[in-house]
């Protein structure tokens, strides 16, 4: 399965960034399931693109939702003032049944 979502925001270093997310998951669970993405931040001063591997799976309500994923997350390019960009971390999401989804991410980054 392929999913894409869009968001906007803001960050100190970017300015106001849009955000977009292309996923591709194996088959639903159960019980989990692998998936991969590509991230790309474009923000006023340049882009970050980074891939992520998780793992995915349903809460424990009768209807499997949220859904919870944990993985891992590095850059793979930047433009502009983010030429040259490295780093890498975790990172873990939350998916509610309306489609919305939470993305939390740490690590270290350096440009």
């Amino acid at each position: 399965m392929c999913f894409n979502f869009e968001a906007s925001a803001a960050a100190n270093i970017m300015g106001p960034v849009s955000w977009t997310n292309n996923v591709v998951q194996e088959s639903l669970p159960p019980p989990c399931t692998n998936a991969t993405s590509e991230i790309t931040l474009v923000g006023a001063t340049g882009t970050i693109t980074l891939s992520t591997s998780d793992v995915i799976c349903p809460s424990l309500t009768p209807f499997g939702f949220p859904f919870l994923g944990s993985g891992d997350w590095v850059i793979t390019g930047g433009t502009g003032e983010f030429s040259g960009i490295t780093g890498s971390g975790t990172g873990r999401v939350v998916i509610l049944p309306n489609g919305k989804s939470t993305v939390h991410f740490s690590g270290i980054v350096s440009y």
